[in-house]
């Protein structure tokens, strides 16, 4: 026997009134067009809609399951749109509602996606033939006919992570420095021009025509604008540090005059590179005041 249909006021419409068997009516006292049944129609994205804004199963929801915490949204727990009764519907979080879309293949994923590119089978060769060498992601890009970034999240695990997990390769990121298929320099380059640099006797110009670079760069490369990854001596593991009382006391004693860079690097225990970029305010201790003792740029 069919359960009897049951009528509750709209908390939205006060002059309409929805059924236990997901239908809309104007309240049968309304002044006009009472009992009026509004008629359905399938759209936005095949949900069931009357003339009301709220779709027919936000309207059920509202009326039978009660008022909704902020945020949450109505899921149809058999994945059914079109099965709107209130024992089909819940109050679940967004979050909840797209998990719930994937567990019932209303968000189909890999293959079965229609705007997927590749098979999973094809996820699978990209990520056992991937080595990490320098161009391989271009390579496989033409290969394939997609992009280096559909390519590259691939190959991280960022899509498709469940095919082949042993052979992602989480910690492949953009290639920089010297592992950078059109670096001039290596690390060992960068280090040796900011000691150089840092001892005197060689200026900026110099440095730029002895390495085949545009003056610009090596005034990044002495700033630590670019090569940041590429580290002093003295921040090694292992290196003796420097406190920030220690760097003020440095820079109140360079800025007295009548002691070198040199002096003070060996008598705090670093390089005179670190020295010079402390004085010059550059590297970790920005908040302590600089030097005012006029510096030689090739100092």
């Amino acid at each position: 026997m069919d359960k009897k249909e049951e009528w509750r006021i709209s908390p939205s419409y006060a002059d309409y009134e929805i059924s236990s068997k997901a239908r809309v009516r104007r309240r049968m006292d309304a002044e006009r067009y009472p009992g009026r049944i509004l008629s359905q129609t399938c759209r936005c994205q095949g949900y069931a809609a009357v003339q009301l804004r709220p779709l027919v199963h936000r309207l059920v929801a509202e009326a039978f399951l009660g008022k909704p915490k902020p945020g949450y949204v109505v899921n149809h727990i058999d994945g059914n749109k079109e099965h709107n009764l209130p024992e089909n519907l819940e109050w679940v979080t967004p979050n909840e509602n797209v998990a719930h879309a994937f567990r019932t293949g209303l968000n189909p994923t890999g293959n079965k996606h229609h705007k997927t590119k590749l098979s999973d089978a094809q996820v699978i060769e990209i990520r056992k033939a991937y080595t990490g060498s320098w161009g391989q992601q271009s390579k496989l890009a033409r290969e394939y006919g997609v992009t280096q970034v559909l390519i590259s999240k691939i190959v991280r695990g960022e899509i498709r992570a469940h095919l082949a997990p042993e052979h992602i390769h989480p910690g492949v990121g953009p290639h920089r420095g010297g592992e950078h298929g059109r670096s001039k320099l290596k690390e060992d380059d960068v280090r040796t021009m900011r000691e150089r640099y840092a001892d005197g006797g060689v200026s900026q110009q110099q440095l730029a025509e002895e390495y085949g670079l545009r003056p610009a760069v090596v005034h990044g490369i002495l700033r630590h604008r670019t090569w940041k990854h590429v580290t002093l001596a003295s921040d090694r593991p292992g290196a003796r540090k420097l406190d920030d009382n220690q760097c003020q006391m440095l820079r109140q004693r360079y800025a007295q005059g009548g002691v070198t860079q040199q002096k003070l690097a060996d008598e705090c225990g670093v390089s005179r590179e670190l020295v010079s970029q402390i004085l010059r305010g550059i590297v970790r201790t920005k908040h302590v005041a600089p030097s005012r003792r006029p510096h030689n740029a090739d100092e």
